[in-house]
């Protein structure tokens, strides 16, 4: 993959990763405003009592975070060894 590609990669992953933790809180605390899910989402989640909903948001987290992590990686990577030519 192109620098500029890995590099869109690991701003979506940072993107994923506020959104996840922000929904995070909000299932935590019934004081925030309920998070706005994805209609795939919502019915991940359909049935679930509130504790089942904060793990849900506490694995959607770490997947988010471990993205995020693989992709800055990749960037990394790719930009301390470039392509020759």
């Amino acid at each position: 993959k192109s620098l500029v590609q890995l590099a869109a990669d690991r701003d979506a992953s940072k993107d994923l990763v506020a959104r996840a933790q922000r929904d995070l809180l909000a299932f935590r605390n019934p004081y925030l405003a309920r998070p706005v899910l994805t209609p795939d989402e919502a019915a991940e989640i359909q049935g679930m009592d509130g504790a089942e909903r904060v793990r849900w948001a506490e694995r959607r987290f770490a997947d988010a975070v471990a993205a995020l992590e693989a992709a800055k990686q990749a960037y990394d990577l790719a930009k301390a060894s470039p392509p020759s030519n």
